[in-house]
């Protein structure tokens, strides 16, 4: 609960002290996968060896360390131009942005099957405790590597284009998943497609928040819409809908039915509006 409270604020800020530079946003995210690399890595060892009991215990250092990292900006002032009035709806109906939240919020959806069952289905496939770790870490690693290179990318190719490649590589790797789960070799490959699902989509949508919402007072909303729409609607349908593939098809179903979300995301992503939009009587 209070995670998503605070991450599109912690989103808005960024964006907003990066200013023009706002392409160099993955840079800065990586530091969190890199954050989520090393608990990964070592706290399955920190836990075999003292116990589940110490979870807790475990978890205060890091909550604690993110204290002292907030505690030295106690001193900052938010400014003026960060205070806003425009209403919400007025936001919503600029044009573009209806477009990215469904997008995004279908993009999180078919990611449900990856989040809830992905270590399951793979244990189904015969994949013993080491390799499914091992397919976890390259998934992340790539996520580093590409938020790392994003800010290139995204100057080079702009994020339009760039959300799409993402949107075809994440059909094709929940594809991949679904039918190929027994193949170590070809899960590595499907891990390696993450630096596109996750972290040059991410950046993607980071880098197109920043064009539709030039004004730094609208960021903190803007950026609390599309959290509501990904993680909010999109999460939690997500992983709705994987369970029911679950159940009814195994890992197979849940991860197909994954990549269909993906391709209906590509669809509205790429389709020109007006092709969307019912034509008019004759």
């Amino acid at each position: 609960m209070f995670f998503n409270a605070v991450m599109p604020q912690f989103e808005a800020m960024t964006l907003s002290a990066l200013g023009q530079r706002n392409h160099d946003y993955g840079r800065i995210r990586m530091w969190g996968s890199i954050g989520f690399l090393i608990v990964a890595g070592s706290y399955g060892w920190l836990l075999d060896r003292l116990g589940n009991d110490a979870f807790v215990w475990l978890t205060l250092p890091w909550l604690l360390l993110t204290v002292a990292a907030s505690w030295l900006h106690r001193g900052d002032r938010p400014l003026p131009a960060l205070v806003s009035d425009v209403p919400r709806q007025a936001l919503w109906r600029r044009p573009g942005v209806r477009r990215l939240l469904l997008v995004a919020m279908l993009m999180q959806l078919g990611f449900g099957p990856f989040y809830v069952f992905f270590t399951l289905h793979l244990q189904a496939q015969g994949h013993d405790g080491f390799a499914v770790g091992l397919l976890w870490a390259i998934g992340v690693l790539c996520e580093i590597l590409m938020f790392w290179q994003a800010p290139r990318l995204v100057q080079r190719f702009g994020a339009q284009r760039l959300m799409t490649a993402c949107l075809v590589a994440t059909a094709l790797r929940w594809v991949m998943v679904a039918l190929l789960g027994g193949s170590f070799a070809w899960m590595a490959l499907a891990q390696t497609g993450h630096a596109l699902s996750f972290a040059a989509f991410h950046a993607g949508c980071m880098r197109r928040m920043a064009e539709l919402f030039p004004e730094r007072r609208d960021m903190a909303a803007a950026q609390g819409m599309l959290y509501g729409f990904s993680g909010g609607i999109g999460g939690v349908t997500g992983a709705g809908i994987a369970a029911v593939g679950w159940q009814h098809g195994g890992g197979h179903l849940a991860f197909l039915l994954g990549a269909a979300v993906a391709v209906m995301a590509l669809l509205m992503h790429v389709v020109p509006v007006r092709a969307l939009r019912p034509q008019a009587a004759a």
